[in-house]
C-alpha cells in the first residue's frame, strides 16, 4: 500500500509535469479532449447512477468503478484523437 500511495502520489505527478513540458499541441489537444470526456462521464453518470440508487434499481454508487470509467473514457477519447 506504501508503494503504490508513493507512485501514484509522488512518482505519477512528476512523469505527468515532465510530459507536460515537452508535449506538442496535438497531443495536448489529445489530452485536454480526452480529460473532458473523463469529466463529464463522472459529472453525468455519477448522478444518473446516485438516482438509480436511491430509487432501489441499481447498487450503491462505486467510487472505483466510477474511476475506471473516467480512466476508460479519458484513455478511449485520448487514443481516438491521438491516432486519427
Amino acid at each position: 500500500a506504501v508503494v503504490l500511495a508513493f507512485a501514484w502520489g509522488v512518482v505519477l505527478p512528476v512523469i505527468s509535469w515532465r510530459w507536460h513540458r515537452v508535449v506538442d499541441e496535438h497531443e495536448r489537444e489529445a489530452y485536454r479532449d480526452g480529460a473532458v470526456a473523463g469529466f463529464y462521464a463522472v459529472a453525468i453518470g455519477a448522478p444518473i447512477w446516485w438516482a438509480f440508487w436511491r430509487a432501489g434499481m441499481l447498487p450503491p454508487v462505486d467510487a472505483t468503478a466510477l474511476f475506471a470509467a473516467m480512466i476508460a473514457v479519458t484513455g478511449i477519447v485520448w487514443l481516438w484523437r491521438k491516432y486519427r
